[in-house]
């Protein structure tokens, strides 16, 4: 060790008191102790940090195993469960599919006379010919077509047709002379009469397509009946209320002397020519 004659020479070499010369010692000596504690509190940090992990770590496998599963799975939106889930199309969009399925359709809107607006229901005759309207049509296309209450009927068929030609469709009720409207047949859906509902005139209760004195005479033999009665005619029951009475004989009187679009039947109602679709059943 430096006694203190050698630390005097030591100072007086560097032209320094004893003092100073304790001064400068003391400096060297913090300076030398500065890295050293740096590098034991970075030391000292890293063993914390190490050791919060493995604690952290600890914990979440002591939570994994004891904490039970309160979530259920989520089902990725591409998988085969959630295509099973996919609800199945109504009946209704089917009949619509396979409707448009065959080819181009017609919409058709009906008013049978003196039947209340939601009670339209009926076997209604369509006939669809070449052209434009004439007396005695000849259909490529016929159908008898069971009406709905509300009227409407959409997707008929019109396959086997020309899309782009012009058509005229005869529709005909059961106690109605038939009306006539003209059409271009689009390659889709068309909607006959604009979409608008076709009138059809009450009072043929013969079926002759014309109203005269012979259809007169039927309602007026079965005057007073009901639906429970033996004569009942449900044909003559023009408004639908259950008995045939002058509310129904007012639309004979009325249309009296009128013929249907397709002109007098002297027979059975006419069908589609050999050559074309044979008569076919549709409903709503």
């Amino acid at each position: 060790m430096l006694n203190i004659h050698t630390m005097q020479d030591f100072a007086d070499k560097l032209n320094l008191t004893r003092n100073q010369l304790f001064g400068l010692i003391g400096f060297v000596v913090i300076l030398l102790s500065i890295p050293l504690s740096f590098s034991l509190a970075r030391s000292s940090q890293v063993f914390r940090s190490r050791a919060d992990e493995l604690k952290k770590t600890a914990t979440s496998s002591a939570q994994i195993k004891k904490s039970p599963v309160t979530q259920p799975l989520e089902v990725p939106a591409t998988s085969p469960l959630s295509e099973l889930e996919q609800p199945a199309p109504t009946p209704d969009a089917l009949a619509s599919s396979l409707n448009t399925a065959f080819g181009p359709t017609l919409n058709v809107k009906i008013n049978l006379e003196g039947r209340p607006a939601g009670d339209q229901s009926a076997k209604v005759f369509i006939g669809i010919a070449q052209g434009t309207p004439t007396g005695k049509p000849t259909y490529v296309l016929s159908f008898t077509v069971d009406f709905p209450a509300s009227g409407e009927f959409k997707g008929l068929s019109l396959a086997g047709l020309n899309p782009g030609s012009t058509y005229t469709a005869y529709v005909k009720g059961p106690a109605q002379i038939d009306s006539s409207s003209t059409f271009t047949m689009s390659p889709t859906e068309t909607n006959l009469n604009n979409n608008l509902a076709l009138l059809l005139l009450s009072g043929d209760l013969n079926e002759d397509n014309t109203i005269n004195s012979a259809d007169y005479t039927v309602a007026k033999a079965i005057y007073g009946a009901t639906a429970s009665s033996a004569n009942w005619n449900a044909r003559a029951d023009l408004n639908q209320d259950g008995v045939i009475n002058n509310l129904d004989l007012v639309y004979i009187t009325k249309n009296t002397g009128k013929t249907g679009a397709s002109s007098i039947w002297y027979s059975s109602q006419p069908v589609a020519s050999g050559s074309a679709s044979l008569t076919t059943s549709g409903s709503a």
